[in-house]
């Protein structure tokens, strides 16, 4: 082979490996700068009892199957939060604080939204938690619940004394205690 055509291939291969070198680095020095820097934590022995991360904007989206080519969609979201990792029971217990929370869960036929100044989200049995909250039911026949919310009228709202959703196993289930409620005809009356 050729020089001149070694050193173009050698070139060629030389400015690959620098572009992905220093594509790495920035990959990392984006981790570094932007990583959650309100971390603390409290360790004895070397190993972590118990700590605690302020997070804004927080989101989890979760999806569940239902069929082998069909999934439910919920949304648990706040504007911020605060995550708390301590002990219990020989192993360590994730809560999450949410403050200003929102989301929804959507069922075949229906979603619930809900709106709650705040709410605890338990990770390790996927429960969520709240009081003093807004509730809404739209018809939904497995559309995508980002659309139905925004071009839809819930045909029921109302207010619940506390929710309690629970995302854990095949079943999730929503409960709401001491909910009033409303109702909305989707057809509109001719006088």
């Amino acid at each position: 082979m050729p020089a001149c055509v070694h050193n173009s291939v050698l070139n060629r291969f030389c400015i690959k490996s620098y572009s992905i070198i220093l594509g790495a680095l920035l990959i990392c020095s984006i981790y570094i700068i932007y990583k959650p820097r309100q971390l603390s934590f409290t360790s004895t022995h070397q190993e972590i009892t118990s700590g605690m991360q302020t997070r804004t904007l927080t989101r989890k989206d979760i999806w569940r199957a239902i069929a082998p080519l069909e999934r439910l969609h919920d949304r648990l979201e706040s504007d911020s939060s605060c995550l708390v990792v301590r002990p219990y029971q020989n192993t360590l217990e994730v809560i999450e604080f949410l403050h200003h929370a929102r989301g929804w869960m959507q069922e075949p036929e229906q979603i619930r939204h809900f709106i709650a100044n705040e709410g605890t989200y338990h990770y390790q049995n996927r429960l969520f938690q709240a009081h003093q909250v807004e509730l809404s039911l739209y018809h939904s026949l497995h559309q995508d619940p980002i659309s139905i919310l925004a071009k839809s009228t819930p045909f029921l709202q109302g207010s619940a004394e506390e929710i309690v959703l629970s995302l854990h196993g095949n079943r999730p289930t929503f409960d709401a205690h001491h909910f009033t409620a409303t109702t909305h005809s989707p057809f509109k009356e001719h006088p």
